[in-house]
């Protein structure tokens, strides 16, 4: 067993993707600071970051050669801890989250990964804004079966990617997505799976800044349904015509053939219906339209009003009710309006 004052720095290691950020990043850094764990900086950017980096616990790596999913998997083959994280360098994860993702992982072995309620928050005039993401999707990968955690889990069609994993589980997961950094969401979707159950635990996990620095925040995949639409495609295309897209079928059927026994045949179609039958499927994006209409009305009301009014729209208050989390909460708060990015 293990303490709180002891566990992160034995058990956990951090990685922080990043590109052209440096304000952002540096904030990661300063809130990162007070977490006694491994931290890894993966900096894509051209030019290497003049940060001064002086806690011993962060290293930085810089691979301004790799894209997203390979500086991952780079700096995943370092991890010498049992668990591992993502942390984009523009969210915040809780320390008595990830705390009780590690016990929880430490006495349930049939279970690869964890993750708990998410927030997202706004900074405005000087006030911080949030508000919970409700989600329940645990719920429905908690089977026994294999087959059943990956497709029921793809039809959720939500992205896992900073989910507390067992790291050898992370390595795996990014080796199979290979260079495929456009596919890198439903990859972890699915392969995590292959190893474990997924948890959702009933605690605070991590809070996410609302506000888009740069285009490299969102991956790309479109900021509506029309453009999330055509991300899409281009992904089903370069999965089906080009040789970086075959690599990656045949690493996913290897991977499900070794573990379930399957045949290749048994294989091929497996990996066909979750990815050309579930995940891009002909329109699996669009919504029922009153849920389009709501959103399309929320973003009216946001471009026109000011965001102290929308809080009683949206509900906002703190994130969570728990003690601890708000401990957590009141440390995140001071680096935000520290920074006030």
């Amino acid at each position: 067993m293990f303490n709180n004052q002891i566990i992160l720095f034995e058990y956990l290691t951090i990685i922080i993707p990043t590109f052209n950020r440096k304000q952002v990043l540096s904030r990661a850094i300063d809130y990162y600071s007070n977490f006694n764990c491994k931290i890894f900086i993966a900096d894509s950017s051209e030019n290497i970051s003049d940060l001064n980096i002086t806690n011993k616990n962060i290293e930085y790596f810089h691979l301004p050669d790799l894209n997203f999913s390979s500086k991952l998997y780079y700096c995943s083959g370092l991890v010498k801890t049992k668990y591992a994280c993502i942390s984009a360098d523009d969210d915040f994860l809780s320390f008595n989250g990830v705390s009780n993702g590690i016990k929880f992982l430490e006495n349930n072995i049939d279970y690869s990964s964890v993750h708990g309620k998410y927030s997202q928050f706004t900074l405005e005039n000087g006030n911080i804004y949030s508000t919970n993401l409700t989600q329940n999707f645990h719920k429905l990968i908690l089977s026994d079966d294999i087959i059943d955690r990956i497709v029921n889990s793809a039809k959720l069609g939500f992205n896992p990617l900073f989910i507390l994993y067992n790291s050898i589980v992370l390595q795996k997961t990014l080796e199979v997505c290979g260079t495929f950094s456009e596919l890198i969401e439903y990859n972890f979707n699915t392969v995590p799976l292959f190893y474990g159950k997924q948890m959702m635990l009933n605690c605070f996990w991590m809070a996410r800044d609302t506000k888009v620095y740069t285009d490299y925040s969102t991956y790309g995949y479109g900021s509506n349904d029309k453009e999330r639409k055509i991300y899409n495609l281009n992904v089903k295309n370069k999965l089906i015509n080009t040789l970086e897209g075959k690599e990656y079928a045949k690493r996913f059927t290897d991977l499900y053939s070794s573990i379930t026994n399957a045949t290749l045949d048994e294989s091929v179609s497996f990996y066909r219906k979750i990815f050309f039958d579930i995940f891009f499927k002909e329109n699996t994006n669009q919504k029922k339209s009153h849920l389009k209409i709501n959103n399309l009305l929320y973003k009216l009301l946001k471009k026109y009003l000011p965001h102290r009014l929308l809080i009683f729209i949206k509900k906002y208050n703190s994130p969570f009710p728990f003690e601890k989390e708000s401990n957590d909460w009141n440390l995140m708060s001071k680096y935000i309006k520290k920074h006030n990015l």
